[in-house]
Protein backbone atom coordinates (compact mmCIF):
# COMPACT_ATOMS: atom_id res chain seq x y z
CA UNK A 1 0.00 0.00 0.00
CA UNK A 2 1.29 3.09 -0.75
CA UNK A 3 1.55 6.05 1.13
CA UNK A 4 -1.17 8.25 -0.88
CA UNK A 5 -3.38 5.58 -0.67
CA UNK A 6 -2.52 4.89 3.32
CA UNK A 7 -3.43 7.90 4.05
CA UNK A 8 -6.55 8.22 1.81
CA UNK A 9 -8.02 5.79 4.03
CA UNK A 10 -7.10 6.61 7.11
CA UNK A 11 -7.79 10.48 6.92
CA UNK A 12 -11.56 10.16 6.99
CA UNK A 13 -11.33 7.96 10.27
CA UNK A 14 -9.17 10.70 11.52
CA UNK A 15 -11.36 13.33 10.94
CA UNK A 16 -14.33 11.37 12.43
CA UNK A 17 -12.61 11.06 16.16
CA UNK A 18 -12.52 14.98 15.96
CA UNK A 19 -16.39 15.19 14.41
CA UNK A 20 -17.84 15.17 18.16
CA UNK A 21 -15.66 18.25 19.26
CA UNK A 22 -16.31 20.10 16.59
CA UNK A 23 -16.71 23.24 18.84
CA UNK A 24 -13.19 22.68 20.69
CA UNK A 25 -11.51 22.23 17.24
CA UNK A 26 -12.98 25.28 16.01
CA UNK A 27 -11.72 27.49 19.04
CA UNK A 28 -8.81 26.26 19.05
CA UNK A 29 -8.22 26.90 15.46
CA UNK A 30 -8.99 30.38 16.30
CA UNK A 31 -6.99 30.60 18.83
CA UNK A 32 -3.90 29.27 16.67
CA UNK A 33 -4.66 31.60 13.75
CA UNK A 34 -4.58 34.53 16.48
CA UNK A 35 -1.44 33.41 17.94
CA UNK A 36 0.11 33.24 14.35
CA UNK A 37 -0.90 37.00 13.82
CA UNK A 38 0.20 37.94 16.59
CA UNK A 39 3.66 36.12 16.34
CA UNK A 40 4.21 38.57 13.52
CA UNK A 41 3.82 41.81 14.87
CA UNK A 42 7.15 41.70 16.18
CA UNK A 43 9.08 41.63 13.05
CA UNK A 44 6.65 43.92 11.41
CA UNK A 45 7.41 46.75 14.30
CA UNK A 46 10.95 46.36 14.02
CA UNK A 47 11.43 47.48 11.05
CA UNK A 48 8.99 50.65 11.64
CA UNK A 49 11.40 51.00 14.51
CA UNK A 50 14.65 51.28 12.74
CA UNK A 51 12.82 53.22 9.47
CA UNK A 52 10.71 55.63 11.51
CA UNK A 53 12.09 55.42 15.15
CA UNK A 54 15.45 55.30 14.99
CA UNK A 55 16.93 56.48 11.16
CA UNK A 56 13.96 58.57 9.97
CA UNK A 57 15.05 60.09 6.49
CA UNK A 58 14.85 63.59 7.99
CA UNK A 59 15.19 64.75 11.42
CA UNK A 60 16.29 63.44 14.57
CA UNK A 61 15.27 60.39 16.32
CA UNK A 62 11.71 59.97 17.81
CA UNK A 63 11.70 58.94 20.85
CA UNK A 64 7.84 59.32 21.65
CA UNK A 65 7.43 56.71 18.62
CA UNK A 66 9.69 54.45 19.60
CA UNK A 67 8.49 54.61 23.07
CA UNK A 68 4.94 53.38 21.96
CA UNK A 69 6.28 50.56 19.46
CA UNK A 70 8.39 49.67 22.40
CA UNK A 71 5.17 49.08 24.43
CA UNK A 72 3.39 47.65 21.20
CA UNK A 73 6.01 44.81 20.92
CA UNK A 74 6.17 43.99 24.57
CA UNK A 75 2.51 43.46 24.88
CA UNK A 76 2.86 41.36 21.48
CA UNK A 77 5.18 39.30 23.50
CA UNK A 78 2.69 38.71 26.38
CA UNK A 79 -0.35 38.06 24.49
CA UNK A 80 1.41 35.56 22.17
CA UNK A 81 2.34 33.58 25.83
CA UNK A 82 -1.12 34.01 27.11
CA UNK A 83 -2.61 32.52 23.85
CA UNK A 84 0.55 29.61 23.44
CA UNK A 85 -0.63 28.68 27.48
CA UNK A 86 -4.46 28.90 26.03
CA UNK A 87 -3.57 26.91 22.85
CA UNK A 88 -1.71 23.74 25.38
CA UNK A 89 -5.28 23.67 27.47
CA UNK A 90 -7.46 23.42 24.60
CA UNK A 91 -5.08 20.68 22.94
CA UNK A 92 -4.61 18.75 25.78
CA UNK A 93 -8.32 19.02 27.17
CA UNK A 94 -9.68 18.01 23.45
CA UNK A 95 -6.98 15.29 23.00
CA UNK A 96 -8.35 13.48 26.18
CA UNK A 97 -11.67 13.50 25.15
CA UNK A 98 -10.69 12.06 21.96
CA UNK A 99 -9.24 9.34 23.69
CA UNK A 100 -11.57 8.58 25.87
CA UNK A 101 -13.66 8.22 22.51
CA UNK A 102 -11.16 5.78 21.35
CA UNK A 103 -10.82 3.52 23.98
CA UNK A 104 -14.59 3.41 24.50
CA UNK A 105 -15.11 2.58 20.82
CA UNK A 106 -12.14 -0.07 21.27
CA UNK A 107 -13.44 -1.85 24.09
CA UNK A 108 -16.96 -1.86 22.46
CA UNK A 109 -15.67 -3.75 19.50
CA UNK A 110 -13.82 -5.88 21.37
CA UNK A 111 -16.72 -7.56 23.75
CA UNK A 112 -18.53 -7.33 20.33
CA UNK A 113 -16.31 -10.08 18.75
CA UNK A 114 -16.78 -13.95 18.98
CA UNK A 115 -15.57 -16.53 21.36
CA UNK A 116 -13.54 -17.77 19.08
CA UNK A 117 -11.35 -13.93 18.58
CA UNK A 118 -10.30 -14.77 22.40
CA UNK A 119 -9.60 -18.63 22.04
CA UNK A 120 -6.99 -17.80 19.41
CA UNK A 121 -5.79 -14.53 20.83
CA UNK A 122 -3.01 -13.90 23.00
CA UNK A 123 -4.32 -12.42 26.22
CA UNK A 124 -1.54 -10.12 26.73
CA UNK A 125 -1.47 -9.01 23.11
CA UNK A 126 -4.93 -7.62 23.54
CA UNK A 127 -4.05 -5.79 26.80
CA UNK A 128 -0.79 -4.27 25.12
CA UNK A 129 -3.34 -3.10 22.37
CA UNK A 130 -5.98 -1.51 24.15
CA UNK A 131 -3.89 0.24 26.72
CA UNK A 132 -0.44 1.05 25.37
CA UNK A 133 -0.97 1.58 21.78
CA UNK A 134 -3.65 3.61 22.67
CA UNK A 135 -2.02 5.74 24.62
CA UNK A 136 0.88 6.14 22.28
CA UNK A 137 -1.85 7.64 20.46
CA UNK A 138 -1.98 10.35 22.91
CA UNK A 139 1.12 12.67 22.20
CA UNK A 140 -0.31 12.27 18.45
CA UNK A 141 -3.46 13.74 19.47
CA UNK A 142 -2.74 16.12 21.81
CA UNK A 143 0.75 17.57 21.02
CA UNK A 144 0.90 17.09 16.86
CA UNK A 145 -2.39 17.65 15.37
CA UNK A 146 -3.02 21.23 16.92
CA UNK A 147 1.22 21.81 16.24
CA UNK A 148 0.47 20.98 12.89
CA UNK A 149 -1.76 23.40 12.40
CA UNK A 150 -0.34 26.09 14.21
CA UNK A 151 2.77 25.49 12.15
CA UNK A 152 0.82 25.56 9.14
CA UNK A 153 -0.83 28.55 10.10
CA UNK A 154 2.60 30.37 11.27
CA UNK A 155 4.29 29.81 7.64
CA UNK A 156 1.70 31.56 5.63
CA UNK A 157 1.87 34.17 8.33
CA UNK A 158 5.67 34.20 7.74
CA UNK A 159 5.11 34.36 4.20
CA UNK A 160 3.31 37.34 4.16
CA UNK A 161 5.30 39.11 6.79
CA UNK A 162 8.15 38.17 4.27
CA UNK A 163 6.85 39.45 0.96
CA UNK A 164 5.93 42.57 3.06
CA UNK A 165 9.14 42.98 4.28
CA UNK A 166 11.42 41.72 1.28
CA UNK A 167 10.24 40.03 -1.57
CA UNK A 168 13.68 38.79 -3.08
CA UNK A 169 14.22 36.93 0.00
CA UNK A 170 11.26 35.18 0.43
CA UNK A 171 11.94 33.93 -2.75
CA UNK A 172 15.23 32.68 -1.66
CA UNK A 173 13.74 31.18 1.16
CA UNK A 174 11.03 29.14 -0.64
CA UNK A 175 13.61 28.04 -2.96
CA UNK A 176 15.06 25.58 -0.79
CA UNK A 177 11.64 24.72 1.42
CA UNK A 178 11.16 22.01 -0.86
CA UNK A 179 14.40 20.10 0.31
CA UNK A 180 13.78 20.56 3.92
CA UNK A 181 9.77 18.49 3.48
CA UNK A 182 11.47 16.07 1.77
CA UNK A 183 13.99 15.52 4.11
CA UNK A 184 10.99 15.53 7.26
CA UNK A 185 9.24 13.24 4.93
CA UNK A 186 11.89 10.85 4.66
CA UNK A 187 12.59 11.17 8.44
CA UNK A 188 8.68 10.34 9.16
CA UNK A 189 8.33 7.06 7.28
CA UNK A 190 11.59 5.91 8.82
CA UNK A 191 10.35 7.04 12.25
CA UNK A 192 6.40 5.55 11.99
CA UNK A 193 8.44 1.97 10.90
CA UNK A 194 10.59 2.27 14.16
CA UNK A 195 7.50 3.16 16.14
CA UNK A 196 5.61 0.24 14.60
CA UNK A 197 8.03 -2.48 15.27
CA UNK A 198 8.52 -1.02 19.00
CA UNK A 199 4.70 -1.40 19.52
CA UNK A 200 5.23 -5.14 18.54
CA UNK A 201 7.91 -5.53 21.10
CA UNK A 202 6.42 -3.84 23.64
CA UNK A 203 2.99 -6.12 22.70
CA UNK A 204 5.31 -9.37 22.54
CA UNK A 205 6.76 -8.71 26.08
CA UNK A 206 3.24 -8.24 27.32
CA UNK A 207 2.39 -11.40 26.15
CA UNK A 208 5.06 -13.01 28.20
CA UNK A 209 4.39 -10.86 31.40
CA UNK A 210 0.94 -12.77 30.80
CA UNK A 211 2.01 -16.01 30.31
CA UNK A 212 4.78 -16.41 33.06
CA UNK A 213 3.29 -14.68 35.51
CA UNK A 214 -0.33 -16.31 36.38
CA UNK A 215 -0.98 -18.35 38.47
CA UNK A 216 -1.12 -21.43 35.70
CA UNK A 217 2.37 -20.06 34.03
CA UNK A 218 4.44 -19.87 36.68
CA UNK A 219 3.44 -23.49 38.00
CA UNK A 220 4.29 -24.86 34.49
CA UNK A 221 7.64 -22.80 34.28
CA UNK A 222 8.55 -24.73 37.91
CA UNK A 223 7.41 -28.18 37.21
CA UNK A 224 9.23 -27.72 33.70
CA UNK A 225 12.80 -25.98 35.11
CA UNK A 226 12.31 -23.09 32.67
CA UNK A 227 13.33 -20.77 34.55
CA UNK A 228 16.76 -19.19 32.73
CA UNK A 229 14.40 -20.11 29.41
CA UNK A 230 12.11 -17.63 30.23
CA UNK A 231 14.51 -15.27 31.85
CA UNK A 232 16.33 -15.42 28.66
CA UNK A 233 13.80 -14.49 26.20
CA UNK A 234 12.58 -12.09 28.43
CA UNK A 235 16.17 -10.55 28.48
CA UNK A 236 16.03 -10.79 24.79
CA UNK A 237 12.68 -8.85 24.45
CA UNK A 238 13.93 -6.01 26.27
CA UNK A 239 17.29 -5.67 25.05
CA UNK A 240 15.41 -5.47 21.57
CA UNK A 241 13.34 -2.90 23.10
CA UNK A 242 16.56 -0.92 24.52
CA UNK A 243 18.32 -1.15 20.78
CA UNK A 244 15.08 0.67 19.28
CA UNK A 245 15.25 3.08 22.00
CA UNK A 246 18.39 3.87 22.11
CA UNK A 247 22.13 3.29 19.86
CA UNK A 248 23.29 -0.42 20.87
CA UNK A 249 25.77 -1.24 23.57
CA UNK A 250 29.62 -2.17 22.53
CA UNK A 251 28.81 -5.49 23.88
CA UNK A 252 25.74 -7.45 23.45
CA UNK A 253 26.78 -9.53 26.36
CA UNK A 254 23.97 -8.98 29.13
CA UNK A 255 25.10 -7.28 32.48
CA UNK A 256 25.11 -9.39 35.65
CA UNK A 257 22.61 -8.79 37.90
CA UNK A 258 23.48 -7.53 41.49
CA UNK A 259 20.70 -11.16 42.44
CA UNK A 260 22.18 -13.56 39.68
CA UNK A 261 22.78 -16.23 41.04
CA UNK A 262 24.08 -17.84 37.95
CA UNK A 263 26.96 -18.33 39.18
CA UNK A 264 26.77 -19.37 42.57
CA UNK A 265 27.38 -23.00 43.61
CA UNK A 266 24.06 -23.85 44.22
CA UNK A 267 23.18 -22.79 40.21
CA UNK A 268 26.13 -24.87 39.57
CA UNK A 269 25.05 -27.84 41.78
CA UNK A 270 21.47 -27.61 40.19
CA UNK A 271 22.81 -27.58 36.87
CA UNK A 272 24.96 -31.04 37.49
CA UNK A 273 22.52 -32.64 39.08
CA UNK A 274 20.78 -35.48 36.77
CA UNK A 275 17.31 -34.78 35.93
CA UNK A 276 14.40 -37.07 36.37
CA UNK A 277 12.64 -36.69 32.81
CA UNK A 278 14.13 -34.96 29.87
CA UNK A 279 11.33 -32.55 28.69
CA UNK A 280 11.03 -31.02 25.34
CA UNK A 281 11.28 -27.56 25.15
CA UNK A 282 9.07 -27.07 22.37
CA UNK A 283 6.55 -29.71 23.69
CA UNK A 284 6.91 -27.55 27.26
CA UNK A 285 6.13 -24.00 25.03
CA UNK A 286 3.08 -26.06 23.68
CA UNK A 287 1.72 -27.51 26.78
CA UNK A 288 1.86 -23.85 28.17
CA UNK A 289 -0.35 -22.63 25.80
CA UNK A 290 -2.70 -24.49 25.82
CA UNK A 291 -3.19 -24.06 29.89
CA UNK A 292 -3.06 -20.52 29.49
CA UNK A 293 -5.56 -20.52 27.08
CA UNK A 294 -8.84 -18.97 28.39
CA UNK A 295 -11.95 -21.49 28.84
Amino acid sequence: MTGASEATRILPRVVGLFRPHRRQLLLLLLVVIVGAAVGMVNPLLTKVVFDDALFPTAGEPKLGLLTVLVGLMILAVAVAAALAIWQAYLAAVMGQHVMHGIRERLFAHLNRLSLRFFTGARTGEVQARITQDVEGLAPVVSNAAPSIVASAVFVLASLVAMLILSWPLTLASVVVLPGFVYVSHRIGRTRRALLSQRQQTIAEMSVLTEETLSVSGMLLTKVFDRHEQTVDRYRRESRHLAEREGPKPASARPSPHPLDLSDTRLHRHREERPRAQDVDEGAAEGTARVEQKPV
